[in-house]
């Protein structure tokens, strides 16, 4: 997973490319705003004198930001990938034992068929369930304190999120601006007890927490702890 030069090189570009895109972005709206408070368009009848939207502020920054936290969490999805498939290929893998639906990046389409643009998904499996008559929901897991977001792991389609027959699943997503998201089958009640101050689900909210730690921390990213804590909730 280490890059080589060319990576690098490229990454570098894609920095560049993406600081100079907004800078034009903000230039381009800049003219045309100086445009239309000039009255230099004579075309458009409609335009009221001196309603001049306001000018974009570029972000070259953030763009840069944006690209290397993109970069970032897909290698982290891929560290989580590789660590899960060792452990089906080991002890953990056989019949009724744990199984990996590969990292899964997600584009908005023009039909609209994957709702969430530039995210990825993986999946492992594990423990067989009872699902005959629907399979638990996936419920994402946050931090302590942390309400924002949706219930569901990839909001209006949670259909789209890979799942396997007769296993529970625990799931890591890739949300933009967001970072990596973790879910579990029923774990709407992990996370609703993981904000429980009144000393109730302390062992749920400590495994809910070694979960999400173990894929969302950059410095201590684990697929077998975070299974251990899963199973464990």
């Amino acid at each position: 997973l280490l890059p080589n030069h060319r990576q690098k090189y490229n990454l570098h570009r894609l920095c560049a490319i993406a600081m100079t895109t907004e800078e034009a972005r903000c230039l381009a709206a800049r003219e045309a705003a100086d445009k239309g408070a000039d009255g230099s368009d004579e075309d458009d009848v409609d335009a009221t004198p001196g309603s001049v939207p306001p000018c974009p502020i570029p972000r070259p920054l953030d763009c840069l930001f944006e690209v290397a936290h993109r970069l970032s969490s897909s290698v982290q999805l891929e560290i989580l990938s590789a660590q899960a498939e060792a452990l089906r290929r080991g002890a953990w893998g056989g019949p009724g034992g744990i199984g990996v639906t590969p990292i899964r990046y997600l584009y908005h389409d023009d039909d609209g068929a994957d709702k969430i643009d530039g995210g990825a998904v993986l999946a492992v499996h594990f423990w067989t369930v009872d699902d005959r008559f629907g399979a638990p929901a996936l419920g994402a897991l946050r931090p302590p304190g942390d309400r924002g977001g949706d219930g569901g792991l990839d909001g209006d389609g949670p259909a789209e999120f890979p799942r396997a027959a007769g296993q529970l699943t625990l799931g890591v997503q890739y949300r933009p601006r967001c970072g990596l998201v973790a879910a579990l089958s029923g774990g709407g009640c992990a996370d609703a007890t993981s904000v429980d101050d009144h000393g109730n689900g302390a062992y749920l909210r400590r495994n809910a927490a070694r979960l999400v730690s173990g894929v969302s921390d950059p410095f201590g990213l684990s697929a077998h702890d975070a299974l251990l804590a899963a199973t464990a909730a």
